[in-house]
């Protein structure tokens, strides 16, 4: 199986930059038009964060960890992708980012897909409920999760 690492793909759209409002919810700034938009989430998944025993990581993770995504069912070459949960509470708000994520029970999160030409071209007709995927912190498995919900993965950016 050949690794191929996204590292490479990280380097940031120049007119695109990201902030987090008093809310914490996470805004996306167009600098061709002056003002805030909010960034919708693509899709919402269940996400279960491995125990070290399991393979998962030895330190706690938080809210706000942008792990890289894998399909599951991958064949052939290992792909990451560059899309990030926002994880939720039981009354479907962001966790807090300076508690740890538990390790163990299914999270909600709310996912967002970074790259929009990809998002396109190739994530709107693979993601679908049922899909199973792997959250990555370069080879290493941390979590897996399935999609439950597609959001706002077909709409027009």
């Amino acid at each position: 199986m050949k690794f191929l690492s996204c590292l490479a793909a990280r380097s940031v759209d120049s007119r695109r930059c990201a902030d987090r409002s008093s809310s914490g919810a996470i805004q996306g700034r167009e600098q061709g038009m002056g003002g805030y938009l909010l960034l919708k989430d693509d899709f919402e998944a269940r996400i279960r964060l491995l125990a070290h025993e399991e393979g998962g990581r030895r330190h706690p993770a938080y809210n706000g960890i942008r792990w890289d995504f894998a399909y599951a069912d991958a064949s052939g070459e290992f792909e990451l992708f560059m899309i990030f949960p926002e994880f939720l509470g039981e009354d479907s708000q962001p966790l807090a980012e300076d508690i740890a994520l538990p390790v163990g029970p299914w999270l909600r999160a709310r996912m967002r897909i970074v790259n929009r030409e990809l998002r396109q071209t190739l994530h709107r007709d693979r993601i679908v409920e049922g899909v199973r995927f792997h959250c990555h912190e370069g080879p290493h498995v941390c979590a897996v999760g399935e999609v439950t919900r597609i959001t706002g993965l077909h709409e027009t950016l």
